[in-house]
């Protein structure tokens, strides 16, 4: 049987979570980034830290993501570039008649 994860080679003591401020984070990293803003709000103000990112932009992620999952990709791709204009002409991107 073939083994899903290894040890780090300094054992898995380095990756533990020690503290309640490492939980605290792991959970709002979760909530902004799953896209629950109000969720990450409220969670922020109980556990007494200050909230990670702006609502509105994790909305605005939300909607880009919903519209993915929709199948609206051209409306996808509009709200990226209202969001992000930059990701057009950035030059590491080969240049896409569809975009």
């Amino acid at each position: 049987m073939m083994a899903l994860c290894h040890a780090p080679r300094g054992g898995w003591d380095g990756m533990l979570i020690r503290s309640a401020s490492d939980i605290n984070f792991v959970i709002m990293d979760y909530l902004v980034n799953e896209g629950y803003p109000a969720a990450a709000q409220k969670f922020a103000s109980e556990a007494n830290i200050a909230p990670c990112g702006d609502s509105e932009g994790i909305q605005q992620r939300v909607d880009i993501r919903t519209a993915i999952h929709a199948g609206d990709i051209q409306l996808a791709i509009e709200r990226i570039n209202e969001l992000r204009p930059e990701v057009n002409t950035h030059p590491c991107l080969p240049t896409c008649p569809l975009l």
